[in-house]
C-alpha cells in the first residue's frame, strides 16, 4: 500500500464550507460554563468517594509533614488512591480559600460571611479549573492534529473548507463529543482523582500534537504529562503513555523524524517527575538502608526520622506498590465481561464512531493525526483488559474518552448524512425523555400528583422535606427552554456542520445534568450527606476536649466527623523526631464506633472484629475492659443495610470529678 492510497483511506471526501462551519464561540463557553459549574455550589461532601477525596486533601491542609507525604483520612493510610498530586492540588487550594476569606473579613468584616469559601467547596473550584484546563487542551490538540496534511479532505474541485476551518470544526466536534459522553460528567465532579486523570491525559495529547513540529517543547509537555499521571493514578497509565510515545516515536514517520529531540526532553522530566515522591518514600521508609547505600550521605544526621513515622511510611509504601501491581494481570473472562458490561454505556456516543473510524483508517492508522490518539487508546484499552481489579474498570475507561473524542471529531466528515440523522433523533428522543423524567418526578414530588409517581419519589427520600427553590426553578425553566430552541434549530434550519450531532448529545447532557443539579440537588444532597448526622456531636465533643479513638468507620466517615464535629482523631506522627510527647490512643477520652450488624451494638464483639484495622499500632481488644459509657446513637437514614454511629465516653474518674 502505498501513502497515497493508504492516505486516501483517512482523508474525507471534499468538506466544504458550509460542512465545516465553525461553532460560535459563545456556544461551546456555555456549555463548558454550565457542564464545570453545576453541581459545584449547593452541596456538601458526599459519602464515599467523594468524601474520602475531601478527607485526603483537608487532612494535608490541616495535618503535618507525613500528611503530605502519604495521602491519609485522619490517620488511616489510603494508598489505593494511586498518588497525591490531586489531593495537593485540593490542600492548596484550601489554603488559597483560606487566605482569600481572610483578607475578605479584613476589608469588609462580617458582611462578607456569606462570600466566605469552605474548604470543600475550594477543592471542588479547584477540580473544576482542572476540568476547563483539560477541555481547553483537548480542544487545542484536536486542532493541531486536524490541520495536518494527512487529514485534510479530498478537494479535486478546489471547493472544500480551508485547513484552519476543518481544524476548528474537528475541535469543536472533539469538544463536544467531551460533553456528550455519558459515563464522564458524574465523576469529574467528585473530588477523586478524576479529574486529574483527564487533565493528564489532555495534557499528554496537546504535547504530541506539539511534538511533531515542536518536539522539544512538545517533549517537555509529554514527560510532564507522563509524571504527573503516575503521581495521580499510579504506575499503569504513566506506563501506557510511556510506551504509546515510544510505538509513535517508531512507527509514525513525523514523530520518528525527531524522535531524538523528543526523547531527550521527555525522559529526563518524566523520570525526574515520577521519581521524587516514591525516591522520598523509599528514604524515610528506610532510612538506615539508603544511608548506608549512599557513602555521601553516611553519618548525616540532619533529618532524624521518627521510628513510628518510619513504620507507618513503610506500611504505605508496600501498599502502594502491593496496589499498583495489582493493576497489571492477564487477561481474563472475567475482566471481559466486566468491561462489556460497562464500556458501552460509560462511553456512549463516542465508541460507535471510534469503531466506524478504526475500519475507515485500517490502511492509514499510521498517519500521525490518527495514530497520535489511536495507540494511547489501544493501550489504555489493553491495559484494562489486564487489569484483574474489576471494581475499578470504570477509574481506567475514564482516560479514554479524551482520545475517543479526538477521534470521533476525525470520524464525523466521514459519516454519511442519514447515519448522522439517526444519531441526532437519538439523541433528542434520549435527552428529551430523561429531562421529562426528571420535571415530572420533581413536579410529583412537589405537588403529590400524579400519585404513583409521588409515592415512588417519597420512597425513595424517607424523610426528606421538600421545598421550592424560585432560583433552580428559573435555571431548569431556562435550560429547558434552551433545550428546546436546539432541537427546533435541528428541524428548521437542517443543518450541514459535520459537529452537529455532538451539539445535540452534548446539549441534552449539559441540560440533563444541569437539571438534576438544580432541582434535584437539595434531595441528592441531603442523601449523600452526613452533616445534619455529624454536627450534633460538635457540642458532645467540645465539652470534653480530647482526640477520638475509632472503630469500624469507614474513610469517608473519619473525613465527614473531623470536618463537621471538629473530631480530633489520633493522626500519624511527624517526620522529624522530637522531644514532645505525643498523645497515645489508649488516652483519649472518646471512642467512635459504627456497626452494619442487625440489632444493638456489641461493643466487646465489636472491637474484637476491628481489632486489626489499626489504631495506629495498637490493639483494640486492648480496650475491651474499659467501662465505655454510650452518650449519643444514630442510625444512618439511608443505605440498604443497617448502619449504626455510637459514640462513647470515658468515665471521668472520682479523683478528678471532685476537683
Amino acid at each position: 500500500m502505498t501513502s497515497s492510497s493508504s492516505g486516501s483511506r483517512v482523508r474525507p471526501y471534499l468538506v466544504t464550507s458550509a460542512d465545516a462551519a465553525r461553532l460560535p464561540r459563545w456556544i461551546p463557553l456555555l456549555f463548558c460554563a454550565v457542564y464545570v459549574l453545576a453541581g459545584l455550589f449547593g452541596r456538601d461532601p458526599w459519602r464515599t468517594d467523594d468524601a474520602i477525596g475531601f478527607g485526603i486533601a483537608h487532612t494535608m491542609a490541616t495535618g503535618n509533614s507525613i500528611d503530605w507525604l502519604l495521602p491519609n483520612v485522619q490517620g488511616q493510610l489510603v494508598p489505593d488512591e494511586g498518588g497525591p498530586l490531586p489531593f495537593w492540588a485540593g490542600a492548596l487550594g484550601m489554603h488559597a480559600a483560606r487566605l482569600f476569606n481572610t483578607l475578605l473579613a479584613s476589608f469588609f468584616g462580617h458582611a462578607a460571611d456569606g462570600w466566605r469559601i469552605a474548604p470543600d467547596l475550594a477543592m471542588r473550584l479547584t477540580a473544576a479549573a482542572g476540568i476547563a484546563l483539560a477541555m481547553t487542551l483537548i480542544w487545542y490538540a484536536a486542532r493541531n492534529l486536524a490541520v495536518r496534511p494527512e487529514i485534510q479532505p479530498q478537494d479535486p474541485f478546489g471547493a472544500g473548507a480551508s485547513p484552519q476551518d476543518f481544524g476548528h470544526a474537528v475541535a469543536d466536534a472533539a469538544l463536544l463529543a467531551v460533553l456528550a459522553c455519558f459515563g464522564l460528567i458524574a465523576p469529574i465532579h467528585e473530588t477523586t482523582a478524576n479529574a486529574s486523570q483527564v487533565l493528564c491525559v489532555a495534557l499528554y495529547l496537546f504535547g504530541l500534537s506539539v511534538a511533531i513540529d515542536r518536539p522539544r517543547r512538545g517533549g517537555l509537555l509529554v514527560g510532564l504529562a507522563i509524571a504527573a499521571s503516575l503521581l495521580t493514578y499510579g504506575i499503569p497509565l504513566a506506563v501506557v503513555m510511556l510506551l504509546a510515545t515510544l510505538l509513535l516515536l517508531w512507527l509514525v514517520v513525523p514523530f520518528r523524524l525527531v524522535a531524538g529531540w523528543i526523547l531527550l526532553t521527555m525522559l529526563p522530566v518524566a523520570v525526574l517527575g515520577s521519581i521524587v515522591w516514591p525516591a522520598l518514600l523509599a528514604y524515610f521508609s528506610h532510612p538506615d538502608a539508603v544511608v548506608q547505600a549512599l557513602p555521601l550521605m553516611e553519618g548525616d544526621s540532619n533529618l532524624p526520622v521518627d521510628p513510628a513515622a518510619s513504620q507507618k511510611v513503610a506500611e504505605f509504601f508496600h501498599g502502594w506498590l502491593s496496589w499498583n501491581a495489582g493493576m497489571f494481570g492477564a487477561p481474563s473472562g472475567e475482566a471481559l465481561s466486566q468491561l462489556g458490561g460497562t464500556l458501552p454505556w460509560y462511553l456512549w456516543p463516542l465508541w460507535p464512531f471510534v469503531l466506524w473510524g478504526m475500519w475507515r483508517w485500517r490502511a492509514g492508522c499510521r498517519e500521525a493525526p490518527i495514530a497520535a490518539p489511536l495507540f494511547p487508546l489501544l493501550l489504555m484499552l489493553l491495559a484494562s483488559l489486564c487489569n484483574p481489579q474489576t471494581a475499578d474498570h470504570q477509574a481506567t475507561l475514564t482516560p479514554m474518552v479524551l482520545p475517543m473524542a479526538v477521534l470521533t471529531g476525525m470520524t464525523l466528515p466521514m459519516i454519511r448524512r442519514n447515519l448522522v440523522s439517526v444519531v441526532d433523533w437519538f439523541a433528542v428522543m434520549i435527552f428529551s425523555v430523561a429531562s421529562l423524567a426528571v420535571w415530572a418526578y420533581w413536579v410529583a414530588f412537589m405537588s403529590g400528583w400524579p400519585p404513583r409517581m409521588a409515592a415512588r419519589a417519597e420512597a425513595a427520600l424517607p424523610g426528606f422535606v421538600a421545598h421550592v427553590s424560585v432560583i433552580e426553578l428559573i435555571i431548569g425553566l431556562l435550560a429547558t427552554g434552551a433545550w428546546v430552541l436546539l432541537v427546533v434549530w435541528r428541524v428548521s434550519r437542517r443543518p450541514r456542520p459535520f459537529w452537529r450531532p455532538m451539539a445535540l448529545s452534548s446539549g441534552g447532557m449539559v441540560l440533563t445534568w444541569l437539571l438534576l443539579m438544580t432541582l434535584w440537588l437539595p434531595a441528592g444532597n441531603w442523601r449523600k450527606s452526613y452533616q445534619e448526622l455529624v454536627t450534633p456531636t460538635r457540642e458532645l465533643f467540645a465539652s470534653e476536649p480530647g482526640c477520638v479513638m475509632h472503630a469500624g468507620l469507614d474513610q469517608g466517615e473519619l473525613a465527614l466527623f473531623s470536618y463537621y464535629a471538629g473530631v480530633r482523631f489520633v493522626r500519624l506522627p511527624e517526620l522529624r523526631a522530637t522531644e514532645q510527647a505525643t498523645t497515645t490512643p489508649g488516652s483519649c477520652p472518646w471512642l467512635l464506633v459504627a456497626d452494619d450488624t442487625p440489632g444493638p451494638i456489641d461493643l466487646p464483639a465489636l472491637l474484637v472484629r476491628n481489632d486489626d484495622s489499626g489504631l495506629n499500632g495498637n490493639r483494640r481488644a486492648a480496650l475491651i475492659n474499659e467501662p465505655w459509657q454510650p452518650v449519643w446513637q444514630r442510625r444512618r437514614p439511608f443505605g440498604k443495610t443497617p448502619h449504626l454511629l455510637a459514640l462513647y465516653r470515658r468515665p471521668v474518674p472520682e479523683a478528678a470529678q471532685a476537683r
